[in-house]
């Protein structure tokens, strides 16, 4: 009566994100060989050469397969092991809960809604590419043009990525230019009027320049405080403001000087 062979001396499983083909491997000692089964003890793949073979199924789901040594003298067969081929799910892709849209070199800020053990990266493509910023909610850096970034989700316990990044786009608005302001010379006592002009759709607000102080807001025309005595005014700067995007030009400092009267 011949004897059985050893189990398998080896058995590697083998994990997939998503459904997928397996390299599952079997190596036996020398002189067997290794077969293959399914759980219903049905022969999937019947080994011919001595040692190790491989086995590729295509699998759905996370799927038990059984092996066992085969002896190529006598035909004996061990007991059956299993191996596993695991399927882990792929992450859903992201949900973008919002996006802030900014000025020209503004950073905007994209949030995702949260899902327990996924991670989020923004992508500068839909495929490949290395991840640019990592987190629920990521600040994207300064941009000058209008971008659109690629989200991916990662689950940080088996490593998978959605199957599709999800595209999210930043409006970048250009920046006004800056308002052309002009005064009128004036003697002691009194206030100093300053006139500027801006582009279509936006408005003029005015500033303190020493502490940035906002005295007036969306109008061309601003009075200064009257001066009694001769001499330079306080120093003020004018920006010009998109009405629609909220962006605002580069400053503009003015300081009259009120004259002595004759």
């Amino acid at each position: 009566k011949s004897s059985l062979p050893s189990v398998p001396s080896s058995i590697t499983g083998y994990t997939l994100c998503g459904e997928g083909t397996a390299n599952l491997r079997a190596v036996a000692l020398t002189g067997n060989t290794i077969d293959w089964y399914d759980n219903n003890g049905v022969l999937l793949q019947t080994g011919i050469v001595s040692g190790g073979n491989s086995y590729n199924p295509y699998v759905t789901n996370t799927t038990i397969f059984y092996v066992a040594s085969r002896s190529l003298t006598t035909g004996c067969s061990s007991a059956r092991v299993p191996v596993t081929a695991t399927v882990n799910v792929l992450p859903d892709a992201p949900v973008v809960s919002s996006v802030t849209n900014v000025c020209y070199r503004g950073t905007s800020t994209i949030s995702m809604q949260p899902v327990s053990n996924i991670a989020f990266s923004i992508f500068a493509t839909a495929t490949g590419g290395t991840a640019i910023r990592t987190g629920n909610s990521i600040n994207t850096g300064n941009i000058s043009t209008t971008t659109t970034y690629y989200v991916e989700a990662k689950n940080v316990i088996t490593g998978c990525v959605s199957s599709v990044r999800t595209p999210v786009t930043v409006v970048v608005s250009q920046l006004p230019a800056a308002p052309t302001v002009t005064w009128a010379p004036v003697c002691a006592p009194s206030p100093v009027i300053y006139v500027a002009v801006a582009g279509s759709g936006e408005v003029v607000d005015w500033y303190v320049a020493d502490g940035n102080i906002l005295v007036a807001t969306a109008t061309n025309t601003f009075t200064a405080a009257t001066v009694t005595i001769p001499g330079n005014t306080t120093r003020y700067y004018a920006v010009a403001r998109n009405v629609a995007t909220g962006c605002v030009s580069a400053k503009v400092y003015v300081q009259a000087r009120v004259n002595t009267p004759p």
